[in-house]
C-alpha cells in the first residue's frame, strides 16, 4: 500500500520548470520590450543569463532559490495600478504565470547557456547592417582593427557577410580618454557601433565621430559628456540608438538632437534634463522612444523596504528572546521563541511543538 501511494505521489509531482519552454516565453512576451537589448529600464536586462546573473550579486533582481528576496518577482506581484508594477502598461501577469516564475526561482532559477546563444544569434540576424566597402578601405580597416585587438580592445566585424564594424572601449576605463578616439581613424566608412561608456572621454573627443557617417549605435553612458559633445554628433544621419545615461546633458543638449530624424531610442536616466526639454524633443521627433528610467528608483525603494522589514523581523525576534532561557530543558537543544509556555507570570521556551505540549500538560513541573 505504501509503495502504491508513493508511486501515485511521484506521478502527480510536477516536473521541474523548463526555462526555454516555460519561462523564456513569459520574459519575451512581457519583459524584453523594456528590459532587453535595446532598452534596459532601471538598468535591468532580462534577455540574457549573463546580464541577469552578472558579477555584482548585490544588484541581482532574481535570487536563485529565494523567491521572497527576488525583486523581479516582487514587482510582478504588485497591482496593475501601482506605479512600480511590472510589466508596465499591461494588466497584472496571470496568477498561474507568476506561480510558474516563483517555482522556477525556488528551484534555483536554472538558465542554460544555450538559451543565451540562441538569443544572441537571433539578434545578430535581425539587426545586422548590410554594408560593403571598397577593397582599399577594407585593407585600412583591417589594419586598424588588428592594432586595436593587439591592445585587447574588443573590435571587429559584426559578421563574415558584412563589412560593418563595432568597437568597445568600455573595458579600458583607466586608459580610454579623448586620445583613443584617434585610433578610430580609418573606420569612417564602416564603423556602425561604438561603446565608450564609463571612459574618460570628453566633449572634445566626440569631434572624431562627426566623420563616422555609418554609425548606428553609440553608448556614452556614465561619461563626462555634456551639451557640447552632442553638437559634434548631431550630423550623424544613421544613428538610431544613443545612450546618455549618467552624463552631464541638459535640455540645452537635447536641442542638438532635434534634427536627428533617424534616432529611435534615447536613454536619459540620471541626467539633468527636464520634462519640458523632453517634451520639446519628443515633439520634434514623434517616433523617438525616450527612456528616463524609473525602475531604478522603484527597485531602490523596494530594497529599502525589504531591508527595513528584515531589520524589524530581527528586532522582533531579539525582543522575543529577551528574558527567555537559551536551551530547552527537555532536550538540551537551542530554545525556539516560537514555542513558549507561561505559568504564574513566568515563561519557558522549548525547542519544538512536541516539548511545548509536554510542558503545557504540567507547567508547574518545568516552569520554576
Amino acid at each position: 500500500m505504501f509503495l502504491a501511494l508513493l508511486c501515485v505521489a511521484q506521478v502527480q509531482a510536477p516536473p521541474p520548470v523548463d526555462f526555454v519552454k516555460d519561462v523564456q516565453p513569459i520574459l519575451r512576451a512581457h519583459c524584453i520590450e523594456c528590459h532587453g537589448a535595446d532598452k534596459q529600464k532601471g538598468d535591468i536586462r532580462l534577455d540574457l543569463r549573463s546580464e541577469v546573473f552578472h558579477d555584482d550579486k548585490d544588484l541581482w533582481v532574481i535570487i536563485p532559490g529565494d523567491p521572497e528576496e527576488s525583486l523581479f518577482l516582487e514587482l510582478m506581484k504588485l497591482p496593475a495600478d501601482d506605479d512600480d508594477s511590472m510589466p508596465k502598461n499591461e494588466d497584472s501577469l496571470p496568477a498561474e504565470k507568476i506561480a510558474l516564475l516563483e517555482r522556477w526561482i525556488k528551484e534555483g532559477a536554472k538558465w542554460p547557456e544555450s538559451a543565451d546563444r540562441a538569443v544572441i544569434e537571433a539578434a545578430k540576424k535581425r539587426e545586422m547592417p548590410r554594408l560593403e566597402i571598397p577593397e582599399e578601405s577594407r585593407v585600412r580597416r583591417d589594419r586598424v582593427l588588428a592594432a586595436l585587438q593587439k591592445d585587447r580592445i574588443p573590435a571587429g566585424r559584426l559578421a563574415v557577410d558584412t563589412d560593418a564594424v563595432e568597437v568597445n572601449f568600455s573595458l579600458q576605463t583607466k586608459d580610454a580618454g579623448d586620445g583613443v578616439m584617434q585610433r578610430l581613424a580609418g573606420l569612417e566608412p564602416c564603423l556602425t557601433r561604438l561603446n565608450v561608456s564609463r571612459t574618460a572621454i570628453t566633449d572634445a573627443g566626440l569631434q572624431t565621430l562627426a566623420s563616422m557617417g555609418e554609425l548606428e549605435r553609440l553608448n556614452l553612458a556614465r561619461t563626462g559628456i555634456g551639451n557640447g559633445g552632442l553638437a559634434h554628433i548631431a550630423g550623424l544621419k544613421k544613428l538610431h540608438y544613443l545612450n546618455l545615461f549618467g552624463t552631464k546633458v541638459t535640455d540645452a543638449g537635447l536641442v542638438h538632437l532635434e534634427g536627428m530624424k533617424s534616432l529611435r531610442k534615447l536613454y536619459l536616466w540620471q541626467t539633468a534634463v527636464t520634462d519640458a526639454g523632453v517634451e520639446r524633443l519628443q515633439k520634434a521627433n514623434p517616433e523617438l522612444r525616450i527612456d528616463r528610467g524609473g525602475y531604478a528608483e522603484a527597485i531602490t525603494k523596494l530594497a529599502q523596504e525589504q531591508a527595513a522589514a528584515k531589520a524589524a523581523k530581527e528586532k522582533a525576534a531579539k525582543e522575543a528572546k529577551k528574558g527567555l532561557n537559551e536551551k530547552c530543558p527537555l532536550t538540551g537543544r537551542p530554545a525556539n521563541p516560537k514555542f513558549v509556555a507561561e505559568h504564574n507570570g513566568k515563561k519557558l521556551a522549548v525547542c519544538c511543538a512536541k516539548c511545548l505540549a509536554k510542558v503545557k500538560k504540567d507547567p508547574a513541573k518545568y516552569i520554576k
